[in-house]
């Protein structure tokens, strides 16, 4: 488990992990505001769901954590 893993309390698949770790802090950044974009946008995508909008928004949440923990650990 990874320091991040034990701050939020949850583990995180390997290829998360891996995206986490070999992405660039600003490219994670730019990821999160466009998924959290896509959560609430009604003319952003065409045929999605309710599950599909909530589980963006729980990534672009989880990647503004990330960013938070290691803007604090840094």
């Amino acid at each position: 488990m990874t320091q991040f893993e034990s701050h939020i309390g949850e583990t995180l698949s390997s290829e998360v992990t891996s995206f986490l770790k070999n992405t660039p802090l600003d490219a994670i950044e730019r990821k999160a505001r466009d998924l959290e974009f896509k959560s609430w946008c009604p003319v952003a995508m065409q045929d999605d769901s309710k599950e599909l909008r909530d589980a963006m928004k729980q990534t672009s949440e989880m990647l503004f954590k990330f960013i938070k923990f290691q803007n604090q650990t840094s």
